[in-house]
């Protein structure tokens, strides 16, 4: 499951957590798996996350809201091999 943390009312930050059955017992991850970016499209919150399971390439693909200050993009990042990309997608 894949999740957003607030730092402070204007401070978000995604984060995941796992279950063997889906249901219950859920074990957060030891940290944020994204976190704004300092001067990026991202600045201030990174939320709404929305991700798929590429089968093909191994890889999670995650996409998420990111706000720098009153303007909001849609980012999106690729975990493949405990390696994470990052790109932007303009709205």
């Amino acid at each position: 499951m894949f999740y957003i943390g607030y730092t402070d009312i204007n401070t978000a930050r995604i984060l995941y957590a796992l279950s063997k059955n889906e249901i219950n017992n859920w074990k957060r991850g030891p940290k944020p798996i994204v976190i704004p970016t300092k001067e990026k499209f991202d600045n201030n919150a990174c939320y709404k996350p929305s991700a798929i399971f590429d089968k093909n390439k191994n890889r999670w693909i995650l996409w998420y809201n990111g706000r720098n200050y009153n303007k909001e993009f849609i980012g999106v990042t690729m975990h493949s091999n405990k390696k994470i990309l990052y790109f932007l997608i303009f709205v």
